[in-house]
Formats: structure tokens, C-alpha cells, sequence
């Protein structure tokens, strides 16, 4: 369909995204148990292989995946107070291994010397590249766009609906 070509995901790519599944979490909404299938045959974690492929190379993404169940988890405080809770989402098992394929991929493509890769960097690094950056532009008088988002533990401490707000203008 768009004609993108993408490496197919092989069956130990797979196994290797089942097998860092936690098996204590909850199946929903699929119902489907992490641990069944950290047993599957070769011949059976081929078409999940495929399929895979085939979704990455066509860049779909299934309905399953663009939904999940939603549950509110309580912090320690009373749970009778709103503010202490958070949303949880919940995606399928399948939408999870499928996900974590990609993110295997990704890992290998991110290079090491990128600072959030490296022990002993951090945000710093990337503020002194966008400075240098700035600085270029005015210089050479070039066009330049930047969005910076810092968000740890973004559920505790950002306004989302204000972060929406700001880069929708």
C-alpha cells in the first residue's frame, strides 16, 4: 500500500518481546495471559511474525490497538479524593508484544551516543544542542521550530489539559 520497506520481524523478535512480559499483570481486554505464551511453538510465534510485518509495512495499526480499558489507580492516600488517584491504561497482551517488538527495534537503532543512552548525561545535553541550534539559526537567519517537554511522572505533576492548550497554539 505505501510501499515502505521494512525489515520482517523475525520469530525470536518475538519471543524475545513475550518473554519481558511481566505475567502477573492484568489481561485486559483481551483476556489473553502473558505466560501462555512464553510456550508457544516456532511454528505458531511465526504468524504473529508475519503479522506484525505486514502491519509495519503497511503502517496500519488495528482497532484493538488504538483502544484499551482504562482503570483509575489509587496512591496511598484516601480514595474517596480524586486527586489521589491516576489513570492506568490497559491495553491487549497482543497490542503490549507487538508494541515491545517495536521498541526492541528502536533500541538497536538509538545510538549509543545519544545522551539519554549514557551514564553521567542528561537533559543538560540536549539544552546545550538546542542553544547551539538557536544560536545557528539567528546567525545564518534560518527558520527554526523546537518543542521541549520535560514530563517525569507527568500523571503527579503536569496539567495535561494546559500542555494541550499551549501547543495547540
Amino acid at each position: 500500500m505505501y510501499g515502505y520497506v521494512v525489515p520482517l520481524v523475525l520469530p525470536p523478535e518475538i519471543r524475545k518481546a513475550i518473554k519481558h512480559m511481566t505475567n502477573g499483570t492484568a489481561p485486559v481486554p483481551d483476556r489473553i495471559k502473558p505466560k501462555r505464551l512464553k510456550n508457544l511453538p516456532t511454528p505458531v510465534v511465526r504468524t504473529p511474525a508475519g503479522h506484525l510485518s505486514r502491519y509495519l509495512s503497511e503502517c496500519k495499526v488495528l482497532i484493538p490497538w488504538k483502544t484499551s480499558k482504562t482503570v483509575l489507580s489509587y496512591k496511598n492516600r484516601d480514595p474517596d479524593d480524586i486527586s489521589n488517584c491516576r489513570p492506568i491504561c490497559l491495553p491487549s497482551v497482543i497490542h503490549k508484544f507487538f508494541t515491545r517488538t517495536i521498541l526492541n527495534r528502536l533500541g538497536r537503532i538509538l545510538d549509543e551516543g545519544q545522551s539519554c543512552e549514557r551514564a553521567g548525561f542528561s537533559t543538560i545535553d540536549h539544552i546545550h544542542t538546542l542553544t547551539r541550534l538557536v544560536e545557528v539559526s539567528k546567525e545564518y537567519k534560518m527558520p527554526l521550530f523546537l518543542t521541549f517537554m520535560d514530563l517525569k511522572k507527568a500523571s503527579d505533576s503536569v496539567e495535561t489539559e494546559a500542555v494541550f492548550e499551549v501547543l495547540g497554539n
